[in-house]
């Protein structure tokens, strides 16, 4: 016979250790990839070049429809 107490203990195991694979990729997704785009955001600044996020680079400016004619 299980009790509530045993089962809530392994399922709590489960759910933490999840959890820290969870975080661990976070910090994995920051450190490589995020590293990566710092590193070349420093080097675009320094050369006094924009840093486009989108590869097509500008298209148009958000504000453009709000300027008069």
């Amino acid at each position: 016979m299980r009790t509530l107490h045993v089962v809530q203990a392994r399922a709590g195991l489960r759910r933490d250790l999840a959890l820290l694979w969870r975080i661990a990729g976070m910090v994995f997704q920051y450190v490589v990839p995020g590293g990566h785009l710092r590193r070349e955001y420093r080097r675009k600044t320094a050369r006094g070049e924009v840093y486009w996020v989108d590869a097509a680079g500008p298209t148009r400016h958000r504000e453009e429809p709000l300027r008069p004619r």
